[in-house]
């Protein structure tokens, strides 16, 4: 499993990661292992920053084994790129068998069995788009954050960051059968925390790992909601953070040693 936090401020954008891989047994109740805790699921392509969610491997190559031959179009902007994106890895799952890993958890639709958070700049604003793929199809939504508009959003197993952020699991309301009468539905944003948006990349940054850290400690500390049964903490490792601002792009916090030698552009 993975978290990404995807946090705008108005002079950049950071995406950020955790490093755990898991591994499954196969069958019709699998049981999960920690393969690794320096995965790779975010990468610097040039001006593009791209983080990966979901199934760890296509065939016999892993997600970041194949990012590293993706030639990408990182000059049309990053909508362009996650398109391409798309489009060539559900090429890939329609020319490869991959086993259905199956899910780690009730909340975790996995009928867009991987995900890509791709960010960059186009005519001097930085935009966030979310890519989920599936056999043959592919899915590309702008996000509601830009550095016009500052914010955060997570995905993947983030049910501690979204409970922080929304003041309930709305997961966990659905598995007990618990219905917010519909009058009462428009106060639930009260039970939200005001958050401060960033101001700088700095902050973004700062935002983002303390959201991770949350969902990691979260998972250390407990086996989730009891609505929602024991889970295995399928978060973790160090926390990566890579920023795009017009500048750029830079590493911030646990650059892959894999990725020492990757051209980056100022």
């Amino acid at each position: 499993m993975t978290v990404v936090v995807c946090a705008a401020a108005s002079e950049g954008i950071v995406v950020a990661t955790d490093s755990r891989r898991m591994q499954s047994s196969g069958g019709s109740e699998p049981t999960y292992e920690v393969a690794s805790d320096l995965a790779r699921k975010l990468f610097i392509v040039d001006r593009i920053v791209v983080a990966t969610r979901g199934e760890a491997t296509i065939g016999n190559e892993t997600i970041g084994q194949i990012m590293d031959r993706f030639d990408g179009p990182v000059d049309s902007g990053p909508q362009a790129y996650a398109e391409s994106l798309g489009d060539f890895f559900a090429n890939m799952l329609s020319e490869t068998t991959t086993p259905q890993r199956g899910d780690l958890f009730k909340a975790e639709n996995m009928k867009w069995p991987i995900g890509f958070a791709v960010a960059g700049y186009e005519d001097g604003i930085g935009y966030a788009f979310w890519v989920r793929v599936r056999r043959g199809d592919r899915d590309v939504k702008q996000l509601n954050l830009s550095t016009d508009n500052p914010g955060v959003l997570p995905f993947g197993q983030a049910d501690a960051i979204n409970r922080l952020l929304n003041g309930i699991d709305k997961q966990a309301l659905r598995d007990v059968k618990i219905a917010i009468p519909a009058k009462d539905r428009p106060k639930l944003p009260l039970l939200s925390y005001d958050l401060i948006l960033p101001q700088t990349v700095e902050d973004a940054a700062e935002l983002a790992e303390f959201l991770i850290t949350t969902q990691l400690g979260a998972q250390r500390f407990s086996y989730g909601v009891h609505a929602s049964g024991r889970r295995i903490a399928g978060c973790g490792g160090p926390i990566r953070i890579a920023s795009v601002s017009a500048e750029g792009t830079s590493w911030i916090a646990g650059r892959p040693p894999e990725q020492e030698s990757q051209r980056q552009v100022a």
